[in-house]
């Protein structure tokens, strides 16, 4: 159902009335969606209301708290599977009116100008005469404009103004202030009104106005009817087309570019006019946009997010899988141009946006994909740094809540709000180029897989074959490579470039001394020689990413490594203690750093 508002308003609360009555097979309703339109075409959704277990048989309420600035709003209601019928008796819509008053120009021969001054939005009825002196029916009337009209008045004599017309009676006299006066209600007033003079004067106005009038004799011994009908209902919006694909703005960086829409001020009769006649302020249509694409991943699991099902869709959400590849979840940030480095992050392939389901920021909230245009400020996103390339997102609109895994950064497990943003691993991620993972050329390890002869073995090319270990029943479906020595892996590059993170894939069963290994290292090199510095993590590192089989742990390294490496090295050492006790390696994939300037602060 949808409801139309008297006028522009800030709508807080909607309230529904129901009533309930469980022997009749009354209740409320399952849940009630509010959304809020300017223009009855496009529409945003405000909030959801679900506590209708009110059982009273005459009057229930159901307050929802909402914020939006509306001309109509529509409720979605839901019906409950329990119930044969559900009764409402009284909506109420609180909020904040904003009233409107009529400013014009003096006409045109062919258009004419008028505005609603405040920010509410007014019906306008009107009707266009020459300023002439004529007949309407068999009745006289006089047109006209007539020049410095102040708040003092303005005596206006017929005989004078008209010389061909006689008024025979006192006549109807209508007027309206005809010049861009300055801003507030200026009215007309007609202090004195007779059959040979009138009278002109302003209200709510120092200076003079020009004023437009019409003057008409209104009565006579035979009536006169004047049927009119609308011909077109007039109205002046904002034509707004869609964002163009983010384009490279030239200046060399290949990381932001610009995007462009037509922006047009139309009238219903799909004429062109000048802004003058739309009411607000002119759309933008230049704003900048990320050219550059990126993956955005865990920096505690190296896990990915990714849309949920095959593809990101409306009302869709948002996982951690195991690679970044493919151009499945690809990302970029949306400017919101508010000034503040403020952002949306789009899905590069749907266009749609990461944004809150509701309309509030709540710790447990859910996030979605929905279009960029209703994603609003629930959607909107500050990047803060947590570690040189590693940040956390904060939200815009509560900046006490942060984007967090749900559970852990792996194992298919989505996204939510939360708090403590910046004391745990699982709320920091990474941004690695949208090219995808570095092609590894060749590796070697010194020594060899020593955990056994069948089970742990290199099958060849095992740690670098893009096959994740999924089950652990057979020698042969359980793809893990094992070692009860320290080793050294060596992973050469099919092409040097910046590498940003290396993330390792590791398998545990304890009860098989399978055990996590005690610390691996990993570090970099241009010319396979001269090492970086190493970045560590030791077995509580590896016990907090993951326990079982199909792990993985990240290893940032774009503040170690330099921006033509071709070589990197990780070297392990064993859970100590016994000369069977296993550490098990499953892939290792190596991701290039993104184009510099993608982090904003």
């Amino acid at each position: 159902m949808t409801f139309d508002l008297t006028g522009t308003a800030d709508v807080s609360e909607v309230t529904i009335g129901y009533s309930g009555n469980a022997e009749f097979g009354v209740a409320g309703p399952d849940w009630v969606k509010v959304y809020c339109s300017m223009d009855g075409n496009t529409w945003e959704f405000l909030s959801e209301g679900a506590d209708f277990s009110g059982t009273d048989i005459n009057h229930n309420d159901a307050a929802i708290a909402v914020e939006g600035k509306c001309n109509k709003v529509l409720l979605e209601i839901r019906f409950r599977k329990d119930s044969r019928k559900y009764v409402l008796d009284e909506v109420t819509i609180k909020g904040t009116n904003h009233p409107a008053t009529i400013r014009q120009r003096e006409a045109d021969t062919d258009q004419f100008y008028v505005k609603a001054d405040g920010e509410g939005t007014v019906a306008v009825h009107w009707v266009a005469f020459d300023a002439t002196e004529g007949h309407l029916s068999s009745y006289p009337f006089a047109a006209g404009l007539e020049d410095g009209v102040g708040p003092d008045g303005k005596e206006m004599k017929f005989a004078d103004l008209f010389p061909d017309t006689t008024f025979t009676q006192v006549p109807l006299v209508f007027g309206a202030v005809a010049t861009d006066h300055a801003d507030g209600a200026v009215d007309v007033r007609m202090p004195n009104v007779s059959s040979k003079d009138v009278t002109l004067s302003l209200q709510g106005s120092t200076t003079e106005e020009k004023v437009s009038y019409v003057v008409y004799n209104g009565m006579g011994r035979s009536g006169a009817v004047l049927n009119a009908k609308t011909d077109l209902d007039m109205s002046y919006a904002y034509n707004v087309g869609g964002w163009s694909e983010c384009e490279d703005d030239g200046e060399g960086e290949k990381v932001w570019g610009k995007r462009t829409r037509t922006v047009k001020c139309e009238g219903t009769n799909g004429e062109e006019y000048s802004d003058l006649y739309c009411p607000g302020a002119r759309p933008e249509e230049h704003e900048v946009c990320q050219f550059a694409t990126v993956y955005i991943q865990s920096a505690q699991t190296g896990w990915c997010l990714r849309p949920k099902d095959s593809a990101a869709a409306n009302y869709g959400k948002v996982k951690f899988g195991k690679t970044c590849e493919d151009g499945k979840g690809l990302w970029r940030k949306v400017p919101t141009n508010d000034g503040d480095e403020s952002f949306w992050l789009q899905d590069f392939d749907s266009g749609l946006c990461l944004t809150s389901y509701s309309s509030t920021i709540s710790k447990g909230g859910s996030l979605y994909y929905m279009p960029c245009d209703k994603a609003g400020e629930k959607g909107k996103l500050k990047e803060k740094k947590y570690a040189d390339g590693e940040i956390y997102y904060k939200s815009k609109k509560d900046t006490k809540y942060c984007i967090t895994a749900d559970g852990s950064a792996k194992n298919g497990n989505g996204i939510k709000w939360d708090t403590g943003c910046d004391d745990n691993l699982k709320n920091i991620f990474i941004y690695v180029d949208g090219s995808g993972p570095m092609k590894i050329a060749k590796y070697e390890t010194n020594p060899t897989p020593n955990a056994g002869t069948v089970w742990y073995t290199d099958k060849g090319n095992t740690l670098a074959d893009g096959e994740y270990n999924k089950v652990w029943d057979s020698s042969a479906t359980m793809i893990g490579v094992g070692w009860t020595t320290s080793t050294t892996m060596t992973f050469d590059l099919e092409e040097a470039g910046p590498i940003q993170t290396v993330v390792l894939g590791y398998d545990v069963n304890n009860p098989w001394k399978c055990y996590a290994p005690k610390e691996v290292s990993v570090s970099c090199s241009a010319d396979g020689t001269t090492f970086s510095e190493k970045v560590k993590h030791t077995q509580g590192d590896f016990t907090s990413a993951g326990a079982g089989y199909g792990n993985l742990i990240g290893f940032h390294m774009g503040n170690v490594c330099g921006a033509d490496e071709k070589h990197v090295r990780i070297e392990a050492a064993p859970e100590p203690g016994h000369e069977h006790n296993k550490m098990l390696f499953d892939e290792v994939t190596v991701y290039k750093a993104p184009p510099s300037g993608v982090y904003r602060e």
